[in-house]
């Protein structure tokens, strides 16, 4: 009985919360279930489920259910592409306005709210008269409670240099303390992603949402990023973890790439363009088709008029990419016209048939991907995704081992072509984090 409680109690978490809980915390949710029944007065679920009808029990398992790992400066490359490439395009954007708005979704402590604060004061002296406003957002109101005081350890700020330090902080014994400099126009509140947010919350230039996807389902996925959507501005940006993809999940967001790091801009036309780079993503597409196409023995084709040469095997990864599933199959049924074992159409068309439920036809693409290149690592990820989602944890579990041997050796222009924005350590985290779920329910 006390199992059947915990599913319960799991379900009725991913309802509220989207987090989707892993088998191998069964015991530690049980615990949980134990000492929150008991903290309740409830002598069993029926009753407890009563008392999740209140929104003050959720308020004390919010902090329970999440173990937030964040520090300031974390992933440096975002911080710099951001400031490289995306705030110079937004402050253009907003220069008659003179306003910036940024949004940390799952921010924790405040270490990443505060590091876009500190990243403006460093390199924008220009927004001194602007209005800048940041946004964190969480579920655990002690986190933020935390982030409103300001004070961090040295654990926090292991990724913050001397000068840094010496700018934004003071040494308080083994403790730092925030300076008033990086909280200007930093506030934060707790709020549920999956949540109705408040109106007037529209127009966000950039979000961060950085590693809260990953524990979310499919559904809670798509319920997220629709009310991102509707908060930001059209043209906003939006930067997710290394392991986390919009592939799937909504149509409303172009692919960018700069400086080798992958993020999104929203369209506002249901993805009118497939993929966009800044400094020119076609061009560069344009420039490596050559390299790419030796990969699958694919010609250039030339697109519409108005359109750029592309290769049609890039162009059914960027269909694919902006969700239009039913052009990326028709493009990678013509590539296989031509070259029936070419692995990345095998592969592509494996994406789409998994995106209309056809779990036997995808995993059969997906072997044939496979077996068509041994060292395909997206292939091998896809394979046992999709075999975990019909059951079949054995054969999962192959499949991850064998992703984990060749992601080390994937070439580079391949994983950018059908990575769906995952970097080689996003694909890394990807099969570990599956292994072990699946080996933990042995």
């Amino acid at each position: 009985m006390v199992g059947m409680d915990v599913k319960a109690f799991a379900a009725a978490i991913e309802r509220r919360f989207g987090h989707q809980q892993d088998e191998r915390r069964v015991e530690e949710l049980k615990k949980l279930l134990q000492s929150r029944m008991k903290a309740a007065g409830a002598k069993d679920y029926a009753a407890y489920e009563r008392v999740l009808q209140r929104d003050g029990e959720w308020l004390a398992l919010a902090p329970l259910l999440t173990v937030p790992e964040t520090y300031f400066w974390r992933m440096p490359e975002h911080f710099e592409a951001l400031a490289q490439d995306v705030l110079p395009k937004v402050l253009a954007a907003n220069a008659g306005s003179k306003t910036l708005r940024m949004l940390s979704a799952g921010c924790a402590s405040g270490e990443e709210a505060y590091t876009l604060r500190m990243l403006l004061d460093e390199r924008f002296p220009q927004l001194a008269d602007w209005k800048v406003e940041i946004v964190g957002v969480d579920l655990s109101e002690a986190a933020l409670e935390r982030a409103r005081v300001g004070v961090y350890s040295e654990w926090s700020l292991r990724a913050t240099s001397e000068a840094r330090r010496r700018v934004n902080f003071t040494k308080v014994g083994k403790l730092w303390k925030l300076g008033a400099k990086p909280r200007a126009g930093v506030t934060f509140r707790r709020e549920n992603l999956l949540d109705a947010w408040p109106l007037g919350e529209a127009g966000y230039d950039v979000v961060f949402c950085r590693n809260v996807l990953i524990y979310f389902s499919e559904e809670a996925i798509r319920g997220a990023i629709a009310g991102l959507v509707r908060r930001m501005a059209v043209g906003g940006y939006l930067f997710l973890g290394p392991a986390e993809s919009l592939r799937g999940a909504t149509g409303e967001f172009a692919l960018c790439r700069s400086r080798d790091v992958f993020y999104y801009r929203r369209q506002g036309t249901g993805a009118a363009n497939a993929v966009a780079e800044e400094g020119n993503w076609y061009e560069s597409i344009g420039k490596a088709a050559g390299r790419i196409g030796k990969m699958g023995g694919v010609k250039v084709a030339a697109l519409p008029a108005k359109e750029p040469v592309v290769d049609p095997l890039v162009l059914a990864s960027a269909l694919t990419e902006a969700g239009r599933y039913g052009e990326a199959e028709k493009a990678c049924r013509q590539v296989l016209e031509v070259d029936a074992m070419n692995a990345g159409a095998h592969f592509l068309l494996g994406l789409c048939l998994e995106q209309g439920g056809e779990l036997e036809a995808a995993e059969a693409e997906m072997t044939r991907a496979t077996y068509l290149d041994t060292g395909f690592s997206m292939a091998h990820v896809h394979r046992g995704l999709i075999a975990r989602r019909r059951g079949d944890d054995g054969a999962a579990v192959k499949s991850f081992k064998f992703a984990l041997g060749a992601v080390k050796d994937e070439e580079e222009g391949r994983l950018k072509l059908f990575g769906g924005g995952f970097d080689r350590d996003g694909l890394r985290q990807i099969c570990e984090r599956e292994l072990r779920r699946l080996e933990g329910k042995a």
